[in-house]
């Protein structure tokens, strides 16, 4: 799962990416543009054993540090869910909480305190857990066979942006 690796492997596919995008970003490239259009025609498909640089809050699997143990559930093409086992090694955690700031700064976006409240809590003792986020709307635009999750949504963009404006003005007087 080198960089290296994965350009070489997207120039030979084809596949557009820049010199500037970071591995997560061109394992995000594949997935958009190769995998989840193929997995379009199927029902129920997990994605398991992504590359361990992936991992976010997700433990290394213990034998093959190389992937975390993390995966993705698609319905049709689309991602329902995002589960993994959680990492509980405070230390580990840091690590990673520290090369997330230092990547985000490199790149200029907005970088985020470390959760020392979080941290702690791990210093104290969390038992092995894990988790698996469900998108609702996601799911809810599967079943009912929408193309667009717009269509899904009780609320739009625009709506939400009216409503905080009408509320502003309303707290304004």
């Amino acid at each position: 799962f080198s960089p290296a690796a994965i350009r070489r492997a997207m120039r030979d596919a084809g596949i557009w990416f820049s010199d500037d995008d970071e591995p997560d970003d061109l394992i995000n490239r594949i997935m958009v543009e190769r995998v989840e259009p193929e997995l379009a025609g199927l029902s129920a498909v997990f994605i398991t054993e992504y590359p361990a640089f992936m991992a976010a809050l997700a433990r290394l699997h213990p034998e093959r540090p190389q992937v975390a143990e993390r995966f993705e559930l698609y319905l049709g093409g689309v991602e329902i869910a995002n589960g993994y086992d959680e990492l509980c090694d405070p230390g580990e955690q840091r690590l990673r909480f520290e090369q997330q700031r230092q990547l985000r700064r490199r790149m200029g976006r907005y970088v985020p305190r470390v959760d020392e409240a979080f941290l702690h809590a791990l210093v104290r003792g969390v038992p092995d857990c894990c988790g698996c986020a469900l998108g609702v709307d996601r799911l809810l635009m599967v079943l009912l066979g929408a193309r667009d999750i717009g269509e899904v949504m009780p609320f739009s963009l625009e709506q939400e942006l009216a409503l905080r404006r009408m509320l502003e003005k309303e707290t304004a007087r």
